[in-house]
This record gives structure tokens, C-alpha cells and sequence, in this order.
């Protein structure tokens, strides 16, 4: 089955009357449980599990890392989300999907802090000592503070 873009499916939403809604849901929602996400961009890019967690040791419990990965653990703060995508490498887009997944808003291209870590993601400097250096030279919040 080939997915639709986001764009087709707004389309189709808006064309969607209030009695269509429960085929709509049926056909297009994706309710993945919330480890899910982080689990296929681990996959995808070859990385071990544990080498993921070993990039936020010290951030994140061991404990707390594998309850998030495997859904038990629902509502992580937006910086402990921020840390996962770091220690996976994830791109901006794909950092973009974790946040919304997680009930976060993206990254705002207006804000100091924020601007700090699009850039560090957009260089591939996942590096959270390095995010936060940058963080503390400008003054704001340091990652998982």
C-alpha cells in the first residue's frame, strides 16, 4: 500500500464529512505506540540499542532510556525527547516527528535555545557536551538541566 503525504490527506480530511470520520480514522490514523517511532529510525539507521543509550548516559536513567524505548513510560519532558533523537542521530525532520509523537512542539526558529539545537542537528554535531557548551556561552537552559 502506498502512504499518502500529509498534504493528499489534509485534502481528503477537509473534503470529510462529520458521518465519514470513523472511516477516515479507519483508513489513514496511525496510532503508534510511543516507542515505536524511535524504535524504526534505530533500526533503519543500524544503531545498537545500547549504543543509543550509552550517547545519554548520564542524561537518562538506563532504566528510564528502556521504558520510553519500549512505551511503558508515556510523557517524557521535551528536552529528554530532544536527548533520545541527539543520541540516534536523528535529522531534523525525523527529530520534528519525535517531538509531535511525544505531544512537544518543534523546534522554534526564533528562539535562542532552540536555534542552537536545529543548528547542531542540521551539522550532524550530536554531541550533547557540545550543545550544551554553546547552550551556556548564550546563556540558556543546558539539555536535561
Amino acid at each position: 500500500m502506498i502512504e499518502e503525504s500529509t498534504t493528499d490527506l489534509l485534502a481528503i480530511f477537509e473534503n470529510t464529512s462529520s458521518d465519514q470520520m470513523d472511516e477516515y480514522i479507519e483508513e489513514h490514523a496511525k496510532d503508534l505506540p510511543m516507542g515505536s517511532l524511535f524504535l524504526s529510525y534505530i533500526q533503519r539507521s543500524d544503531l545498537a540499542l545500547s549504543n543509543v543509550y550509552e550517547k545519554c548516559a548520564g542524561y537518562i536513567s538506563k532504566s528510564y532510556f528502556y521504558d520510553l524505548v519500549n512505551g511503558t513510560k508515556k510523557a517524557p519532558s521535551r528536552d529528554i525527547v530532544i536527548i533520545l533523537c541527539l543520541a540516534a542521530g536523528l535529522n531534523r525532520k525525523e527529530t520534528r516527528k519525535m517531538l509531535e509523537n511525544y505531544g512537544h512542539r518543534d523546534l522554534y526558529i526564533k528562539d535562542t535555545r532552540d536555534i542552537i539545537l536545529a543548528t547542531h542537528i542540521n551539522k550532524e554535531d550530536t554531541s550533547i557536551e557540545h550543545i550544551n557548551e554553546d547552550l551556556y556561552k548564550h546563556n540558556c537552559r543546558l539539555l536535561a538541566e
